[in-house]
């Protein structure tokens, strides 16, 4: 697996570097060694991806919100080895590792190269929009017998994946305040959603969590929640062999 240089360190000067420089840099498809044709530009709420045709960089935002704070290297820098040890689980082959942008000797911007680190990125394997499942699915190209050994290996992976130890009462606690969270994510969202509909959507949840927290906590003390990935949608499964 493909590591930062030895010869990377990090620096606290990072403030030398703007996040939009860093950005411009990604770009361009010329700062990259695989020579890539173009560079695409994905964005989320909390990260950029470049995807040239064999890869994508994934740059963490520097954000604070919702009692997390990923403003310091050192914080986005822990954020991606954990995303790479999580994602690697279910996909070592598309996972690669984790590289950093420097700045070098002669103070320019350099990708997985030498030099005092000023950000750190997520390197994966590009796969083809085609083969995720959302989009197989969609045009009926999800065979039954693929479906099922999906199933089969997530059933695998879950039943011997690590529980989460939740003090008691503490489960319950955890999930309220987890959707406080999300909900403020999606009042700031842009474009803007109705704050009358995820106002109602949080009610609505909230309220399920009320009427069963018994069975909610019950289920955490029995070791029922495991160290998985909890936002498994359809475009995130790609069928393809060896991922």
């Amino acid at each position: 697996m493909p590591t930062a240089s030895k010869s990377a360190r990090d620096t606290s000067a990072t403030g030398t570097v703007s996040f939009e420089d860093k950005v411009s840099f990604l770009s361009d498809p010329g700062n990259y060694r695989e020579h890539p044709r173009q560079v695409a530009l994905r964005q989320t709420h909390h990260a950029w991806l470049f995807m040239t045709e064999r890869h994508v960089f994934k740059m963490k935002k520097p954000f604070r919100q919702g009692g997390f704070d990923f403003s310091s290297l050192a914080a986005r820098h822990q954020l991606c080895k954990d995303e790479l040890r999580l994602n690697r689980r279910l996909a070592k082959n598309t996972y690669l590792g984790v590289v950093p942008l420097v700045l070098d000797e002669s103070g320019a911007l350099a990708l997985d190269a030498d030099g005092c680190v000023v950000e750190w990125l997520v390197k994966m394997v590009r796969l083809a929009d085609s083969q995720s499942l959302l989009v197989a699915a969609s045009q009926d190209r999800a065979p039954p017998a693929e479906i099922r050994k999906l199933m089969q290996k997530l059933r695998r992976f879950y039943a011997q994946t690590a529980t989460v130890d939740f003090a008691a009462g503490r489960y319950v606690t955890h999930l309220r305040e987890r959707l406080g969270h999300w909900s403020q994510q999606l009042l700031r969202a842009q474009p803007a959603l109705p704050e009358k509909r995820i106002n109602e959507l949080l009610r609505r949840q909230c309220s399920y969590v009320d009427a069963n927290s018994a069975l909610l906590e019950k289920r955490a003390q029995a070791g029922h929640i495991r160290d998985g990935h909890g936002d498994l949608r359809p475009e995130h499964v790609f069928l393809i062999k060896n991922a």
